[in-house]
């Protein structure tokens, strides 16, 4: 890749190192390391265009009064969207509940299958954390 007329900006740009001018110049021969390093600097550099852009389109906007109805409408959506929200946390939730209890299950029935375990064994220890030490010595 070659700084052209074009992406000279991006060759000036401070984010440009010596470091990145050199991977440019080959990039079939850059290893992973080198490209990843390469895609955060695009990443870094593009970030900043967007803000510039923002930053220069924003004064050019000039804020109009809303009447009730459309705050109404404003209010409405973003309370919708917070519940939404909060559903979804909810079943996010519920959802690794049940990935951790099959992971459970499968880890017990693994064990099962190895003979670690006799189906009909009994588990007295389900609510003491077994690796505990100080709650093994107090009830001795």
């Amino acid at each position: 890749m070659i700084f052209d007329s074009e992406s000279e900006k991006y060759a000036r740009d401070p984010l440009t190192t010596h470091e990145i001018r050199c991977y440019c110049e080959d990039l079939k021969v850059l290893g992973k390391k080198e490209i990843n390093f390469l895609l955060r600097w695009r990443l870094k550099i593009r970030e900043r265009e967007t803000q510039l852009k923002e930053a220069s389109a924003a004064p050019a906007e000039a804020p109009k009064a809303l009447t009730q109805d459309e705050q109404d409408a404003l209010v409405d959506v973003e309370l919708e969207a917070k519940v939404r929200e909060a559903l979804d946390r909810a079943r996010r939730r519920e959802k690794q509940k049940l990935k951790k209890k099959r992971r459970e299950r499968a880890k017990i029935q693994r064990r099962i299958d190895m003979k670690m375990i006799l189906p009909d064994d009994k588990w007295d220890f389900e609510k003491e954390d077994v690796r505990d030490l100080r709650a093994c010595c107090l009830q001795w």
